[in-house]
């Protein structure tokens, strides 16, 4: 997580798993595949984490 980033700021930590981006599981996404959903939200981003 780099310090002072979106993720920094909405208190995201290394070792969270994101298990959903904007309600679709991400079991079956490649890593390429949650990279595009991400940089896709235009305003908001609900991520699903555990």
């Amino acid at each position: 997580i780099t310090p002072g980033s979106k993720a920094a700021q909405s208190q995201l930590s290394q070792g969270d798993l994101v298990v959903a981006i904007g309600g679709v599981n991400t079991d079956t996404m490649t890593h390429l595949e949650a990279q595009n959903k991400i940089k896709s939200a235009s305003y908001n981003l609900s991520l699903t984490l555990q």
